[in-house]
């Protein structure tokens, strides 16, 4: 069985200083979420052996926020530049060559991809993800090459709302 956990960032700025949408920092607002989401995962007790985030900014402070929370409880950090702009095909192609020795994997990406993504394996027709909005699926399944439509079951849903 593995665990997949999908984090959209959170909530950015309107543009970058030099309108690069790549460059997009978290507002205050944004940060506060990305800190509160660490804190809940953090007292969740739980423990990942991936954490791959698309290497845009936002993305990867979201992201960097969360490891300084919960600390040795992530394994592994990996920035992956695919991610960004990525269809549902290449984020499902980039899940697919994951290490079967990786047991629990999050990965924090964009809308509307990583919707797209939820709703594809969990087979439901789910709301647009809002910023910072986090999900938790087990996967009934030995290696990651065999994620397919309709196998996520949700284990964990939270938005920062929630928890600040």
């Amino acid at each position: 069985m593995k665990t997949l956990y999908l984090l959209r960032h959170g909530e950015a700025s309107l543009c970058a200083s030099n309108g690069d949408d790549f460059e997009r920092e978290l507002s205050p607002y944004g940060e506060q979420q990305a800190i509160a989401i660490g804190q809940y995962l953090q007292q969740q007790k739980m423990t990942i052996d991936l954490l791959l985030y698309s290497a845009a900014r936002r993305t990867t402070t979201t992201a960097m926020l969360i490891k300084k929370i919960m600390g040795h409880a992530i394994a592994n950090t990996q920035a992956e530049a695919k991610i960004y702009q990525a269809d549902l095909i290449n984020l499902l192609e980039l899940l697919r060559t994951l290490e079967p020795a990786l047991n629990s994997v999050l990965l924090v990406g964009h809308n509307p991809t990583i919707s797209w993504l939820l709703n594809y394996i969990t087979g439901q027709t789910l709301d647009s993800m809002s910023p910072c909005t986090c999900y938790g699926m087990e996967l009934m399944i030995n290696d990651w090459a065999e994620i397919s439509a309709g196998q996520g079951k949700i284990i964990l849903t939270t938005i920062p709302e929630e928890v600040l």
